[in-house]
Order: C-alpha cells, then structure tokens, then sequence
C-alpha cells in the first residue's frame, strides 16, 4: 500500500506543490499530492511467476521451502533474488498503488533496457497486476548482477516523464537450464560469482571447487548433515555431505558430476587385517588444522613392507617411527566424478582437490576391485590423497621372527598391489544418490570381512601363532 511517512524531502515537495504547478516540479524521484501521500509507488513485482515467466525457482536452505515471492514486496520490507538462464527473456509482473490516479502511462528506464510503457488502471488506490517486458535479453554470461529500474509515469499536464520510484534487485544468470531437482539460493548466489564469465564446463566445475576453497562457507566435519539444505544451513558435513552439495552446485549451473564412493575393503589376507582405516592428514576443506583431540599415536611405516622391523616402543633401530599424528581415519569416502573429453577427473570438496585421469571407466555400482585392476586409480588418486593404511599386519622382531602381529600406520605409496600372490589393496566402488543412502551402503559393506576369525585371533594367540606356521 502506499506510505505514508514524510520525509524532510516530503515536506519541501509540499512546499513547492503548494506555491507551483505541478509541471513546474519536474522529475523527482518522490512525487507526492497534497495529501503528503505518493501519487504512485511500486508495491509488488513478481519475477517467478510460473513456468512462463522464465525464472527458476530458489529454496531457502533455513527454512527448506521456495523463496518468498512475490521478490518485491515493498509492505513486508522483503526484496529476494530471482534466477534465470543467461540469454533469457524477463518479463515481470508488477502491482502499483496510487490515491491520485485512476489511470496513468507508466514505463521504466535501467538495467536490460529497461521497459515500454504499459497503461495502468487504478481501483481503490491499487492497480491489477501489470506485465513488463524487458527490452533487451540477459546478458549471455553467467553473473551474478544487481539490476536497477527508475519507474517513470507520463505527466499529461506537463507532457514529460517523471520519475516516481527506483527499484534495485539481484538477479542470478545461471549458465543453462539447472539439472538438479531443487536451486538452493546460497548456491545460485555463490557459483554465479565463482563462475562469472565462464562457460567452458570443466572451468566451471574447476571453479566451483576452488570456490567452495577459497571462501570457506563450508567446513569439512565432524558430523553428518544429511541433506544439502542441513549442509548449507550448518555450515559442515562430512563427505557424503560435501560430495551431495558439490553435485548440487555444480547441478545448479547445469553441470553433470557424479556422486561416487569407494570403500577400503578389510579383509583377512595370511591372517593379517587390511586393512582398518585410511588416514588422511588434510585437514580439510575450510579447515587449518584439525582439533587436538583428533591425535592418532601412531606406528609409522615409511620404509619396509611387508614384515617391517619392530623391536618394541621406543626403539631406534627398527623400521618403526612412533609418534601422534593429527588426522582422519575412514574406511570409506565419497568424492564426486566429472567425464570431460574421454578423461575422468575425480573432484574431492572434502579436502579440496582435484585429480585427473582416475579411470579408463567408471567402475559398476558395488563392484569390488583390487588396486592391481585400478591402477590409474591407485597411483593417480589413492597414493595422493591417503598418506597412511592402518591394519593389523604382521613384522619381523629382535630375534627374527615373524609370527606377530600388530597395528601400524603404513604409507600407502610402498604397499605393493601383491605379496607372494596375494592381493594387498581391495576396494569397492557405487554410486548413490543421497547421502544418508551412502552412508547405510559403506556400513553394510564393511561387514563383509571375516570379524569372528579375527577376533579368534585376537583372543587365543597360540592359534595364531601356530597357522602362521602355514603362511609364513
């Protein structure tokens, strides 16, 4: 509806109104009669409209429903973005209010040209809705762009046009149309000012990645958020989490990645565990270092496998480096894939990197492959990102002997895809579509290895030490 609040601006239009004719005034941004009150204010405007009018619909991750529309609502103080496809046609829809005017001609100048002018009829102060094309199509780039719009009305007195209100709007051009089922406004936001100017989609991907790096709206942790709209609303996930939101950013702007995981299989190879967990020394995307209280004391390998040399905690002579280390330690981890131009890039937000030629193709859903039958993915992925595999193996004493086992922390990069004809390394690969689905999957997929067999281990080493007889 219209204001009523006088300004010292206000007040001096009335002094003039009272002493001159209208036509005397001339084009003011603020117009009022002289009942103090606007002769005309924009109240409304609808840019999403519906499936005609072009814009694309933006969820708000707080609240987890569509953005409050109409954009433009002057009474309720709110002034929300709108989203279109770069190179599109907008034609809006807009509500005036007027106590003078029962009819009036009323155009705009700005931002896309601006519009023509459209005859406007006013009943009880208020008009209909009115539609407004814009004279020029969007920018054919992506943008993140602040519009602005002087609204005009014709002065039959005075023969000109006068200038009433000036609207100012953000609007979002997003490269094509988007491929994911919901457009979460902090994404639409954040990639289009990742990704201005761009349109090559692996600079889009790239610059997507390093967006999400560089910003750090997100961090990498310590719990599940379970949806892309809980992810943006705390600020974290873990890696199901981040490879679901880069999905959806990269969706966002009609981008095609992959959700995909893979899971270090443990297994029971010569009665050894391999292996427990991954682990991993980034700290992670938008993370400096990770907290105190995520210490690993570890026995670090770096040399010697299998059997490396351990003579107990303390020792110098041996193969064994014993210290605490900050890291993560996972079995599982979900990454997302992007195919361009015949290679496989694997794009990992969790700790903000990005590694090319993984595969020669992608692996099938749940399919288990040992590292010797991935080979690009083992040297050009896994040997960079893991610094250490932990299990249980076993090692060559003081005395020689090699019956025992034990917990290290071995690097990745000196395990072989083979010893004496046993594969060391397997992993199993799947796609999945929500996170909370990842998640159930890789639980399930641990289970597999033999556990009562270790544990028998574990709890009679005499048994062990005679079937290593059979091994060793």
């Amino acid at each position: 509806m219209v204001k009523k609040i006088l300004t010292i601006g206000v007040l001096f239009n009335l002094f003039l109104i009272s002493i001159l004719p209208l036509s005397v005034i001339g084009n003011n941004t603020l117009v009022i009669n002289e009942s103090g009150n606007n002769l005309l204010e924009v109240d409304q405007i609808y840019f999403n409209y519906g499936e005609e009018s072009n814009a694309i619909t933006l969820w708000d991750s707080e609240t987890k429903n569509p953005i409050f529309t109409p954009e433009f609502d002057i009474d309720n103080g709110i002034n929300n973005p709108a989203a279109f496809v770069k190179g599109s046609e907008i034609t809006i829809k807009v509500k005036f209010s007027s106590n003078t005017f029962s009819n009036v001609q009323i155009k705009a100048l700005g931002t896309f040209g601006g519009f023509n002018s459209e005859d406007v009829a006013f009943q009880n102060g208020e008009s209909d809705w009115i539609f407004f094309t814009c004279n020029e199509f969007v920018p054919s780039e992506i943008k993140n762009q602040s519009i602005t719009w002087d609204w005009q009305f014709y002065n039959t007195t005075s023969t000109n046009w006068e200038g009433f209100d000036t609207t100012v709007h953000r609007v979002y051009l997003l490269n094509k149309k988007p491929i994911v089922e919901k457009v979460w406004k902090k994404l639409a936001d954040w990639t289009t000012t990742w990704c201005t100017g761009l349109s090559d989609e692996m600079d889009l991907v790239d610059a997507i990645l390093y967006g999400f790096v560089e910003d750090k709206y997100i961090k990498y942790g310590f719990e599940h958020s379970s949806s892309v709209a809980n992810t943006l609303r705390k600020g974290y996930g873990l890696c199901g989490d981040l490879s679901e939101l880069f999905h959806s950013a990269c969706g966002t702007q009609g981008v095609t990645v992959i959700k995909f995981a893979f899971i270090i299989q443990g297994q029971i190879v010569n009665l050894q565990f391999l292996w427990k967990y991954m682990i991993i020394l980034n700290p992670g995307l938008g993370r400096d270092e990770l907290p105190a209280n995520f210490v690993i004391n570890a026995k670090v390998v770096n040399d010697t496998y299998p059997y490396p040399k351990y003579y107990g905690q303390g020792s110098l002579d041996d193969d064994v480096d014993e210290y605490a280390i900050r890291a993560w330690n996972w079995f599982d981890h979900a990454i997302n894939l992007f195919e361009y131009e015949e290679v496989i890039y694997l794009y990992d937000l969790s700790y903000g990197k990005k590694y090319e030629n993984v595969f020669d193709t992608i692996p099938d859903s749940y399919a288990k492959k040992y590292s010797s039958e991935v080979p690009l993915f083992r040297s050009n992925y896994f040997n960079k990102a893991v610094d250490f595999l932990q299990g249980k193996i076993y090692y060559t004493d003081e005395n020689g002997n090699r019956y025992k086992r034990e917990t290290f922390e071995v690097n990745t990069t000196i395990v072989p895809d083979e010893v004496g004809g046993k594969n060391q390394i397997l992993f199993r690969f799947f796609k999945f579509n929500r996170a909370r689905d990842y998640r159930s999957i890789a639980e399930r997929s641990r289970l597999e290895y033999n556990p009562l067999l270790s544990l028998i281990l574990e709890k009679f080493p005499i048994i062990e030490k005679l079937l290593s007889s059979f091994y060793l």
